[in-house]
């Protein structure tokens, strides 16, 4: 169990040596704070002792119920099966690692072009990128590539049912398609834009963001 008590012990080194980040409950987040995310969440676990680091990247646009591992994956600790709070050291060998191993690659993701190059690269939780698609349409519209835009809207309408299997799923196609889609169809980037901008600001709320988050004009705007 890893409270927020104990996230600040244990990242205040990695902190310290690191002032583009910064803690937020039990997350670290990478800043600038822009249209992404970019984050280590330090997940609780049963054990009294664990804590379990996950590194994701999220769109701010894509509205979500909760943090989840759609774009991230969880950090193996080297020297051992798992990451003890207790363990001698813990916080500068935990620091050591993120700074080698993750903060490279959170750093290198910095627009939605850069977000898309990663995500399309790599399987998260066995979950694709080319295949989440009430996730890439958003992220299609937010480049304001409407050309990728609308191949994504032709899959979510062909194949509905795929979604069924995933609890979270049916609301976020059905985001998707009802709303989304109609404005695609129409090229209406006003109402687009508006639209990314209730949800990216309603995802800085729920995540606490407000104090990082500089809002920023979306590619969509300005292409």
């Amino acid at each position: 169990m890893t409270t927020k008590a104990d996230a600040r012990k244990l990242t205040r080194l990695l902190l310290s040596r690191n002032p583009d980040l910064a803690l937020v409950d039990r997350m670290i987040v990478v800043k600038p704070v822009h249209h992404l995310l970019r984050c280590i969440d330090l997940w609780r676990t049963s054990a009294t002792h664990d804590f379990r680091p996950v590194r994701a990247i999220k769109g701010l646009c894509v509205p979500v119920n909760s943090f989840n591992l759609s774009f991230g994956n969880h950090i193996d600790r080297k020297k051992a099966p798992v990451w003890d709070k207790h363990v001698p050291g813990i916080d500068a060998e935990f620091a050591g690692q993120i700074e080698e191993e993750v903060l490279p690659a959170l750093r290198s993701v910095r627009t939605f072009d850069d977000f898309a190059g990663y995500a399309g690269q790599n399987s998260f939780n066995h979950r694709y990128y080319e295949d989440d698609l009430p996730t890439k349409i958003i992220i299609d519209v937010a480049r304001g590539d409407f050309t990728a835009a609308k191949q994504a809207r032709r899959r979510l309408l062909k194949v509905p049912n795929m979604w069924s299997e995933w609890p979270n799923i049916p609301e976020e196609y059905d985001r998707s398609v009802r709303i989304l889609c109609p404005l695609i169809a129409s090229r209406n980037v006003q109402g687009l834009t508006a639209l990314l901008q209730v949800w990216e600001a309603a995802t800085v709320r729920k995540f606490k963001l407000d104090q990082l988050w500089t809002p920023t004009p979306f590619p969509l705007e300005i292409v």
